[in-house]
């Protein structure tokens, strides 16, 4: 459901209703009579009636628009939003030609009458009742007209909030196992937060099978690096086919298409790497030769730098395919992130849980974020529940280093910001892939000064760097 058009169609409604029962064309009338500005034809009263009841309706609906949509929302939203400003002002010209034309009626009858027979004083007392008689039809057409107005806003209010109610969020996500839990536990604290988007049909998971999905034989970097996860699930967005998109972090590009921001993080989880193994229970226990799969070149250069003499063996495709392969015998042991293995319940097939100084882990592992559309005040407001402001300012450090290290998928690059107590400490690794050379360096301040500490991080591991580590 949209509920910035749902709170405008609402607001508008309550103001026709509200200008309609509040008495405002009497007391607009008395004023325009008082001051000798009302005019007395029909022809003319009319379109007076119009200019003013659409000034009175248009300008609270036009303020309500600039307020909820500062850059126009997808054409059918606005459409409808049009629509029901037209409705609105429809209704209150309607109350005010009937009023101003009902109360014009009762005041003027009379006096008309007597400037046609203003000698014919015998007469006075039937035409006086026959001004009554006038009054009184005057006033039953335009309390009919009102009825007539009042069940018409009913049915157009209703049938506006029919309309709305088959109008779900709809949240984008690739369609493996990993992804689809990731976004039911976004849906679940959607549903904490705001109950009323717990009813049936409210919110829509609509899957999108991405290029990185579907190319499962090369390495990322060889197709085209990691913006491959998200390319046509950001494509969705700006079609206007989803609202929002739930991403694992570490697979969002370091910049944004123009239109879309991350609107979004939930508190980060768990960001270590796990050792999985059936042969031995730490990585340090494998036998020498063994092999290792993982299609990650920071942790291959990682895997490397502590046990120079594994096997790396590329292997892609989701966490289940990994497992399989490993149960399969295919390769000795696997690197994952423990954070999926905890999403999916299976944490205990975990041999051992690496620490940063052995696997720094990869920038925005562990952080579940939620992009949408640029601009998109409502939907932002409805994500601010969700929102941690902790682990926002961690991971504005850790992209902040990676766009100064400008690195790309044929880097092994990692990096980890934490809060510690006021402080915000980040560490930064930039390796070759055959861990023969690595840089590391350190940054710590306030949390307010998040992006800046990053950024220096990043300008200092790439200052001293040198050549191999895919910088050039």
């Amino acid at each position: 459901m949209d509920w910035p058009l749902l709170l405008l169609v609402s607001c508008l409604f309550a103001i026709t209703g509200a200008l309609n029962h509040s008495g405002v064309a009497a007391e607009l009338l008395e004023f325009l009579t008082n001051h000798d500005l009302l005019p007395d034809s029909l022809p003319l009263l009319t379109p007076f009636s119009v200019l003013m009841s659409n000034a009175i309706g248009g300008v609270p609906t036009a303020m309500l628009l600039l307020q909820l949509w500062q850059t126009p929302p997808p054409g059918v939203l606005y459409a409808l939003a049009l629509l029901s400003s037209l409705a609105g002002n429809l209704l209150l010209t309607g109350s005010l030609m009937n009023v101003l034309i009902a109360e014009r009626a009762d005041r003027t009858a009379a006096l008309r009458i007597r400037r046609i027979c203003p000698r014919r004083g015998s007469d006075r007392g039937p035409v006086a009742r026959l001004c009554r008689i006038l009054a009184g039809a005057a006033a039953s057409l335009a309390a009919a007209a009102l009825g007539i107005v009042a069940r018409i806003g009913t049915w157009a209010r209703g049938g506006l909030e029919r309309c709305m109610s088959f109008r779900s969020l709809r949240i984008g996500t690739r369609g493996s196992p990993m992804a689809l839990r990731q976004t039911e536990l976004v849906r679940d604290r959607l549903f904490a937060a705001h109950p009323d988007l717990a009813a049936v049909g409210a919110v829509e998971i609509v899957t999108i099978r991405t290029t990185g999905d579907r190319v499962q034989d090369r390495r990322l970097a060889e197709i085209g690096g990691k913006g491959l996860f998200t390319k046509e699930i950001e494509e969705a967005l700006f079609a206007g086919r989803i609202d929002l998109a739930v991403h694992s972090l570490k697979d969002v590009e370091t910049w944004l298409p123009d239109g879309l921001e991350i609107a979004c993080v939930l508190a980060r989880d768990d960001p270590r790497d796990a050792f999985l193994s059936a042969k031995a229970a730490s990585l340090a226990a494998l036998p020498e030769g063994a092999s290792v799969g993982t299609a990650s070149l920071r942790r291959q250069a990682q895997l490397l730098r502590q046990r120079p003499d594994l096997t790396v063996v590329p292997i892609r495709g989701n966490a289940d395919t990994r497992l399989k392969k490993l149960d399969a015998g295919e390769v000795d042991a696997i690197v994952l992130a423990l954070c999926g293995l905890e999403r999916l319940g299976i944490a205990e097939r975990a041999t051992e849980i690496l620490s940063r100084e052995v696997m720094l882990p990869a920038v925005g592992q562990g952080v579940l974020a939620i992009e949408c559309r640029a601009g998109d005040y409502g939907l932002r407001r409805l994500l601010e529940p969700l929102h941690d402001a902790g682990t926002a300012g961690c991971i504005t450090a850790e992209r902040a280093m990676l766009a100064a290290l400008d690195g790309s998928c044929r880097t092994p690059i990692a990096g980890l910001a934490e809060l510690d107590g006021g402080r915000l400490v980040i560490e930064g690794l930039l390796m070759k892939q055959d861990a023969s050379g690595e840089v590391r360096a350190w940054r710590a301040g306030g949390i307010g000064e998040a992006e800046a500490l990053g950024s220096q991080l990043g300008r200092e591991l790439k200052s001293r760097a040198g050549p191999g580590f895919g910088l050039d």
